[in-house]
């Protein structure tokens, strides 16, 4: 009787943890370029958007049609890979990077222009010696995932 709840305590534990074991993997070499890809997208299309206007389902959904046509994938392959690097958990560092990126950013005044929000996060970049592609990557994992909730 003993092995037999000492069993069912081991499953239960292990299909406790079982989905954050499966957040956690890491994303391949390949799909961290597909990764990127929707990022940088993603980010070119903020500095399109009115201010204080959030990308759509819509939005998103173009940029995952775009990136599954350039790589010769289906939608719903890129849309796996995106939340895959979404699920990852940000570091300590990143967290530190992203509240330094947006107290600079809440202190922009109404009348800031996009060449002001480019300077804030090319400093931000170079303060943490980090590139631009990354700090967009943390951006958008903070931004979109759901680490911020």
């Amino acid at each position: 009787m003993s092995k037999l709840i000492k069993s069912i305590a081991l499953v239960s534990c292990l299909l406790f943890i079982a989905p954050a074991l499966h957040a956690a993997d890491p994303l391949t070499d390949w799909e961290h370029g597909i990764f990127m890809e929707i990022v940088q997208r993603w980010h070119d299309l903020l500095y399109t958007l009115p201010n204080n206007t959030q990308p759509s389902t819509n939005d998103l959904n173009n940029i995952y049609q775009q990136v599954a046509a350039k790589y010769n994938l289906t939608q719903s392959e890129v849309k796996r890979i995106d939340n895959k690097g979404l699920d990852l958990a940000p570091s300590d560092r990143d967290y530190q990077i992203y509240d330094e990126l947006w107290k600079r950013m809440d202190a922009l005044p109404k009348s800031s222009t996009t060449d002001d929000v480019k300077r804030i996060h090319i400093a931000v970049a170079n303060q943490f010696g980090i590139s631009l592609a990354r700090l967009h990557e943390i951006e958008y994992v903070m931004d979109e995932g759901f680490w911020n909730y």
